[in-house]
């Protein structure tokens, strides 16, 4: 316990004076149960400065979300697809969701993202935003021109589309496309 208290003190030198140990003690297991709390535990109690001011979910279960995915193995599969088109200024997503067969089985999510060509390297330095190591990772396509291309996103949903059976409207990348849009 004795370097336990040392470590609570460095991060709080007025505990004990202004502040009960157990107030800290609950506060700290109160973020357990409500990540959202985190970070302002952490800036408060803990003297610790973080860029966010919520945490949505606790990065060990974000971490538990990493497992290996054999896109061969999702062919002919349920799934839901959801696109947000942008054209200059915003990231054009598609995102695909494979619902679990079994209990035993998690989500698959295989998100793909597009930004203009044109103005890549403008927006890493306006938005602090490391695109140009993105897209170079494969994280984040780019499109030719200075607006977002739809009709390379359309063939690339098409693309998808031949390796997939579609149950839902619209029936083609060029409909949906359409009715995005719309």
């Amino acid at each position: 316990m004795g370097g336990e208290r040392k470590q609570e003190r460095l991060a709080n030198p007025s505990l004990g004076y202004t502040i009960d140990i157990e107030k800290v003690r609950n506060a700290y297991l109160s973020t357990k149960e409500n990540p959202a709390e985190e970070n302002i535990f952490r800036q408060l109690r803990l003297n610790q400065w973080v860029k966010q001011c919520t945490r949505w979910m606790p990065m060990e279960k974000w971490d538990d979300c990493a497992f290996t995915i054999n896109i061969d193995s999702l062919r002919g599969r349920e799934c839901f697809a959801g696109l947000d088109l942008s054209s200059t200024t915003d990231i054009t997503a598609l995102v695909l969701v494979f619902p679990p067969r079994t209990e035993a089985e998690k989500y698959i999510v295989l998100p793909y993202f597009w930004i203009p060509e044109d103005n890549l390297h403008l927006r890493v330095r306006r938005d602090h935003v490391p695109y140009d190591i993105w897209e170079k990772q494969g994280f984040l396509k780019k499109t030719e021109g200075n607006v977002v291309h739809y009709g390379f996103i359309e063939t690339f949903i098409e693309e998808l589309g031949q390796n997939t059976t579609s149950r839902k409207s619209p029936s083609t990348a060029g409909e949906l496309c359409k009715w995005c849009k719309t």
